[in-house]
C-alpha cells in the first residue's frame, strides 16, 4: 500500500516538474486552432508530410544539427511555412515530441503534417548557435 501511495505522489509531482513542452501544451487541447511558433528569430518552419520525415526534422532540430535540419527543410517531404501559421491540432504524441496538425492558413491551407510539439505554444526554447541558422534565412 505504501508503494502505491509513493508512486501516486511521484506521478502527481512529476507532472508539475515535467518538461516545459508538456506543461505548455497541456493547456492546449486537441481540436484547437493555434498559432505555430518556432525558435525566437526563425521566420520559416517546416511541416513534415510523413511521420518519418517528421521524426527526422524533430531530431535534427533538437540536436541542433543545422546541416540536417536545412536538408530536411529543403526536401520534397516538407511544406515550408512561416512563423505564425495557424494550425488545427489533430493529435499529439508527447513522448515522441510531435504533433499532427492541419494548416488552416497560408498557401498550404488544408494540408496536414507533423511538427515538433514545442512549436504549438509560445516560442521554442531550442535554437541554433549564432554560427548556425541566423535569423532563419532559409
Amino acid at each position: 500500500m505504501k508503494i502505491a501511495v509513493f508512486f501516486a505522489l511521484f506521478i502527481v509531482f512529476s507532472c508539475f516538474t515535467a518538461h516545459e513542452t508538456f506543461a505548455e501544451y497541456a493547456s492546449e487541447s486537441i481540436g484547437s486552432e493555434v498559432t505555430m511558433h518556432g525558435p525566437y528569430s526563425w521566420q520559416r518552419l517546416g511541416v513534415a508530410l510523413n511521420e518519418k520525415t517528421g521524426d527526422d526534422l524533430i531530431y535534427a532540430y533538437r540536436m541542433r544539427d543545422k546541416t540536417a535540419f536545412m536538408a530536411i527543410l529543403e526536401s520534397y517531404d516538407v511544406l515550408r511555412v512561416t512563423k505564425g501559421t495557424k494550425v488545427l491540432v489533430l493529435d499529439t504524441e508527447i513522448l515522441k515530441g510531435r504533433a499532427h496538425v492541419v494548416l488552416t492558413s497560408g498557401f498550404y491551407k488544408g494540408m496536414s503534417g507533423w511538427i515538433p510539439v514545442e512549436w504549438l505554444s509560445g516560442n521554442s526554447p531550442y535554437y541554433f548557435s549564432k554560427e548556425g541558422i541566423e535569423e532563419n534565412k532559409i
